[in-house]
């Protein structure tokens, strides 16, 4: 059976787009079956013209050779860049709370009905789907503990996140997006979940230390030198033993960042940047973790876009017998 969904995934997948109508969606999802659906996107003349396009795209990727990008800057320009996130997306969550985490016309307020909304919070099992599966090709398993959501938005994950830790934690920016995260969690019924306004980058260092951390749909809208701020601090706040599924756009064909010339220039509303594939290695092993996976993601609706899974190790052997040999001398514990 064909749902409108899978249409949906065909359409930003091979189209690099969104549906042209429901309409259009509907009568897709009336084929026969996923084969079918397949062979009528890729024998389709716009599917045709965009392979050389992609082509080229990813020929661009490869070719790039130029590291035009500042992610580390001073601290008061990194206060800069955090005041001007915020204040967009605080705008964004008076103005259109749900059409700026999916960017569909049906999910404009002006549009918004129970339909609209119905999808909107079913794309969020969707992506943790992804999740489920990518634990599935990797053989590990989750820890039933605490989950840090980085940029839960209206709760459109949180609450299938829910269903998988013992407690979730959603941070934001915006305030009006998580007064909607917590009237939608309350009218699901969900009790093991909290949120936590995000008013400075310093208080990512005093987030609670969780067992895995989740974001998706959020860093691309960060410029790169809190993109890489905000990975040091919450890679700090993983026990060991823990994990991180992360989405961030890494390699995007002539992206230039030059700090001085993004805060002289006016903001353009819904800002989309990248951060090289080598500085997230970077954060991720100057934290202890090790990454497992890491796949070219759909989600920014252009290449370049990857989710990494990684896991931080587990406290050294060394680590690990100096503390039973502590714990032995303070309470007479004794051999373990």
């Amino acid at each position: 059976m064909i749902t409108p969904d899978m249409v949906k995934a065909c359409y930003r997948v091979l189209l690099n787009r969104e549906p042209e109508s429901e309409e259009a969606v509907m009568g897709k999802a009336e084929l026969p079956d996923f084969e079918a659906l397949l062979l009528d996107f890729v024998s389709s003349p716009e599917y045709q013209t965009k392979v050389p396009e992609l082509t080229r795209i990813i020929d661009a990727i490869y070719d790039g050779a130029d590291r035009n990008i500042d992610y580390e800057v001073s601290a008061e320009q990194l206060a800069a860049c955090f005041m001007r996130v915020r204040r967009e997306w605080t705008l964004l969550g008076e103005r259109e709370p749900y059409w700026s985490v999916i960017t569909g016309e049906a999910f404009k307020s002006s549009n918004l009905d129970d339909k609209a909304l119905d999808t909107f919070f079913t794309s969020g099992r969707r992506t943790v789907s992804h999740l489920k599966n990518c634990l599935s090709r990797t053989g590990r398993e989750l820890a039933k503990g605490h989950c840090l959501e980085f940029g839960c938005g209206t709760g459109r994950v949180t609450r299938y996140l829910a269903e998988l830790f013992d407690f979730v934690t959603g941070i934001d920016v915006s305030p009006a997006h998580l007064k909607l995260a917590g009237e939608n969690i309350r009218h699901a019924g969900i009790a093991n979940v909290s949120f936590k306004l995000l008013e400075s980058p310093e208080q990512l260092s005093s987030t609670p230390e969780c067992d895995f951390l989740f974001s998706t749909l959020v860093l691309q809208h960060n410029p790169p030198p809190l993109q890489n701020f905000t990975l040091d601090k919450l890679f700090a706040r993983i026990r060991p033993g823990g994990s991180a599924f992360i989405q961030i756009p890494t390699h995007t064909p002539g992206y230039v960042f030059k700090i001085e010339q993004y805060l002289s220039t006016p903001s353009p509303g819904m800002e989309m940047h990248s951060l090289p594939m080598q500085v997230v290695f970077e954060r991720l092993d100057q934290h202890n973790m090790v990454p497992v996976e890491v796949l070219m993601d759909d989600m920014t609706g252009m290449l370049g876009s990857h989710t990494f899974f990684a896991i931080k190790r587990a406290r050294p052997q060394t680590e690990t017998t100096i503390w039973y040999k502590l714990q032995a001398v303070l309470f007479g514990s004794g051999k373990r």
